[in-house]
């Protein structure tokens, strides 16, 4: 028996163009279903005790294990200061370290720092991951 090499093409096949579902293109299906998590302001307030609010997610391929699909997610606290949360889903390596936020970043929080000021905030969440697999089960992210 002979060992195969993996590469990312037997754990992420191309998926042809006639596969694929009608509608809207698939660029186009991700995109909407990505971006409508930015329309909920999102929660958190771990252990430590002070509220951090969700600036951006994006999902990738874990670098630690052949299976698993890490969340990467970026938080940010009231005083602008950002922490970037992670984990593999598979393997749950995870890591939280500080962030720094770019110019996009501070632009979205200076817009959720006033939906925060004219609305009352939601709940907070106690975990980061569970807030996200909210939006996940909602059907949001």
């Amino acid at each position: 028996m002979t060992a195969r090499h993996w590469d990312d093409t037997f754990f992420f096949p191309t998926v042809h163009e006639r596969h694929r579902a009608k509608g809207l293109p698939l660029e186009e299906q991700e995109k909407i279903s990505r971006d409508r998590w930015l329309d909920e302001l999102v929660q958190l307030v771990p252990m430590s005790g002070r509220v951090r609010t969700l600036l951006r997610v994006k999902r990738e391929r874990c670098v630690h294990c052949p299976m698993g699909t890490r969340t990467v997610s970026i938080w940010v606290t009231p005083q602008g200061k950002g922490e970037a949360v992670a984990w593999c889903g598979h393997c749950f390596n995870a890591t939280c370290e500080r962030y720094p936020l770019d110019d996009e970043h501070r632009a979205r929080f200076d817009a959720l720092q006033t939906t925060v000021s004219e609305e009352a905030p939601p709940v907070p969440w106690r975990a980061a991951r569970l807030a996200l697999e909210d939006l996940e089960r909602r059907g949001v992210l």
